[in-house]
């Protein structure tokens, strides 16, 4: 749903899911959110060291970051990114 409706904006999608622990997995995730220009984090669905690691990352540089807690609020993001088509 996300994907698509940044697409159909013009945007490019990256996923991460961010649910390994280890360090290659940190660094994949580092490199993923350097590469955003905007971060939406579903925060029920990353393990709780990726979600600060992102919540960090995007204090740090100033990345415009949204935490999105329940899959219905993207929906919103969805149909807004359709309208603007």
């Amino acid at each position: 749903m996300a994907q698509q409706a940044i697409e159909q904006a013009g945007g490019r999608f990256l996923h991460h899911a961010g649910g390994g622990d280890g360090a290659d997995d940190a660094a994949a995730l580092e490199a993923s959110l350097v590469a955003a220009d905007l971060v939406i984090c579903q925060t029920g669905c990353v393990s709780h060291d990726a979600y600060w690691r992102v919540h960090d990352h995007c204090k740090r540089t100033g990345k415009q970051c949204v935490l999105v807690d329940q899959p219905q609020a993207m929906h919103f993001v969805r149909k807004e990114a359709l309208a603007a088509s």
